[in-house]
């Protein structure tokens, strides 16, 4: 028994290793992120087993590093904390965040909603014109639009929908004429800041084209159920929006 007391530290001291190299490998394969908290609770964890493992042969460079390594997760959960409480959203912030940014980290959709604004817009206004540049991206909320391309009607755009995701990223111009028939309430950010946020951030960048891929993609398929219900004649739908492309 005094034997099993004796080897308990150096026990925790090998688990705690167990612990520092198991969360790291972790993160490094993409199995935990470290924006949350169970990256931090593992390296804490880890930090307080090989801390307890120097009862035995105390070393104070070492147990200096385990109370700095308990210090900065600490900080790094409750950072965490705070910041997930300002992640508090209206009712209309809750239902874009619902709809189309569940991708994103909180803080990236912190940032999203920061950059843009919330409006009500009329009857008849005028989101893009085919062929020009597209000025800012929509997120209709509630309402609905009419789309042209090349003066064919395409199926109306419901609410709950982005315009101008197509070429929002890239700076080109607009695919299709996008016009609102109703009055609507949108979200809207300008071109220019969305491309801003997506160059600062590469994975951030890359979470936006996969939301704008899925949008454009339920845009096609709407296209192309609204032709196989007679609703919109198939010549309207032309070939560059049915393969890969959509309005916007």
């Amino acid at each position: 028994m005094e034997n099993l007391t004796v080897s308990m530290p150096n026990l925790a001291g090998a688990f705690g290793v167990a612990f520092y190299l198991g969360s790291y490998a972790a993160l490094q394969l993409g199995l935990v992120r470290g924006q949350g908290y169970f990256y931090p609770c593992l390296n804490m964890c880890a930090a307080a087993l090989v801390l307890y493992s120097l009862i035995d042969n105390f070393n104070l460079p070492s147990a200096a590093i385990q109370v700095s390594w308990i210090a900065i997760s600490t900080f790094g959960i409750a950072r965490f904390f705070i910041r997930s409480r300002k992640n508090i959203y209206s009712q209309e912030q809750q239902q874009l965040v619902d709809s189309k940014l569940t991708a994103l980290q909180p803080h990236q959709v912190r940032r999203f909603l920061n950059a843009g604004t919330w409006g009500n817009f009329p009857e008849g206004l005028r989101i893009t014109e085919q062929g020009f540049p597209v000025e800012r991206l929509v997120y209709v909320l509630n309402g609905g639009a009419n789309m042209q391309h090349d003066g064919a009607d395409l199926p109306p755009l419901a609410a709950d929908s982005f315009i101008g995701e197509f070429t929002i990223l890239k700076g080109g111009p607009a695919t299709a004429s996008v016009q609102l028939n109703q009055p609507s309430r949108c979200f809207c950010i300008d071109a220019m800041q969305v491309r801003t946020l997506a160059r600062s951030d590469p994975a951030f960048e890359r979470m936006l084209e996969g939301i704008f891929s899925s949008e454009i993609a339920a845009k096609i398929a709407a296209m192309n159920a609204a032709v196989s219900r007679g609703e919109t004649p198939a010549g309207n739908i032309p070939s560059d929006l049915t393969e890969g492309a959509t309005a916007s």
